[in-house]
């Protein structure tokens, strides 16, 4: 039910099964008060319920240029500032075009940016609202929706990759990169006289042997994996064993 001054007069009859309603018959800066009362079959009507008071503002334009970034542990998503004073809500959905009414954050949010868990085996779509942050939710429409791809996430390039040449093998260390969902490790060798890389061998730590003896020079790649695919390599060249020299 809806009063704009006066009496409040009956807008929709809802089925017991459903619990929300869109009113699209309001007038921007009019005030309105709402109630829902509930009724049986015979049309008896029970208490009514708490009156919240609306007064429609025109809404803020959508956010623009989402983007996002997979970090050490969660995934950050930042966009285009909507205005001055506008705050934000963010939905997310593991189903295109599909959300709930209950935005991520607990209150809206006054900077563009936040930071969710990140999740690295589903496809997940993020949806951003403006609003003005009255006591009733008056956003305006959704932002274009972005999705996130676990398997287009890419890690940080190993760094600081070292090698130890003995008569038998080489062993290498790297410091491993930031992000906690990294897979494991791929390392890839090049012998002198060869022409490029070859893969050797695949670890879940930051440490390999290669157990070919090193009696001529070769160069080492190691890259980060990801859910998908590989981070920029880190190289070291010219390794071998002195006592050859």
């Amino acid at each position: 039910m809806r009063s704009s001054g006066g009496d409040f007069e009956k807008l929709a009859f809802i089925e017991n099964n459903k619990r929300s309603y869109s009113d699209t018959t309001f007038k921007t800066g009019t005030i309105y008060k709402y109630k829902v009362v509930a009724a049986n079959l015979r049309g008896i009507t029970g208490k009514d319920s708490n009156i919240i008071i609306v007064k429609p503002e025109t809404p803020p334009p959508p956010p623009g240029m989402i983007s996002y970034k997979a970090q050490r542990d969660s995934l950050l998503l930042t966009w285009e500032s909507a205005g001055a004073g506008v705050l934000y809500n963010v939905y997310k959905s593991y189903k295109q075009g599909v959300y709930s009414l209950r935005p991520l954050n607990k209150e809206p949010l006054t900077q563009t940016s936040f930071a969710d868990q990140l999740d690295t085996k589903e496809l997940v779509y993020y949806a951003i609202r403006g609003l003005r942050g009255e006591t009733w939710r008056d956003e305006g429409n959704a932002s274009a929706e972005i999705k996130i791809d676990p398997s287009e996430f890419v890690p940080s390039s190993s760094e600081n990759l070292k090698a130890v040449a003995t008569e038998e093998s080489v062993y290498l260390t790297w410091k491993e990169p930031p992000e906690n969902w990294v897979t494991g490790y791929k390392v890839y060798r090049e012998t002198e006289g060869e022409k490029d890389f070859k893969f050797i061998g695949e670890t879940p730590i930051p440490s390999f042997i290669d157990r070919e003896a090193p009696l001529t020079k070769r160069n080492y790649r190691v890259t980060a994996l990801g859910p998908s695919r590989e981070g920029q390599p880190a190289e070291i060249d010219g390794v071998i064993f002195i006592g050859q020299r």
